[in-house]
């Protein structure tokens, strides 16, 4: 069952939308992950089909968020932020990026691609995370 943040934000992606990209990871997939209360814990179910990525060197297509001075960490999101309406409202919205030379701040979608990584420990933070990032589309 899809979230209603979820169905808002794939409603939100229709504005700007993302390239295709052959063998990018699915924000549609990612956007599946659910919280589920386990008594007074709280625990990330990830799909199936985005938890065999873990681990994985993965492409994944979206816009960047800064989240440095230096360019070497970042979000990728699906839509643009430049959209007041359009910002990410649930974190399995965004991948944080972290890469050893700075990407930059760039206007338009963007194709990078790093290692996959999911902290489904913790409900706080990013759920999904790509280090080693390298930016293919230039």
């Amino acid at each position: 069952m899809t979230s209603h943040a979820a169905l808002a934000q794939q409603d939100q992606s229709n504005l700007f939308p993302v390239p295709d990209v052959e063998g990018a990871i699915s924000w549609r997939s990612l956007g599946q992950a659910e919280v589920r209360f386990e008594g007074d814990r709280a625990r990330v179910v990830v799909p199936e089909e985005v938890l065999e990525q873990e681990g994985e060197t993965v492409k994944a297509v979206g816009f960047l968020l800064p989240l440095s001075t230096s360019g070497d960490r970042q979000f990728l999101m699906e839509t643009s932020p430049h959209c007041p309406f359009c910002l990410p409202i649930t974190r399995e919205s965004l991948i944080e990026l972290t890469s050893d030379e700075p990407i930059g701040f760039l206007l338009r979608a963007v194709v990078v691609e790093g290692l996959f990584d999911i902290a489904d420990d913790t409900v706080e933070g990013s759920l999904y995370r790509m280090t080693n990032v390298e930016l293919l589309d230039e």
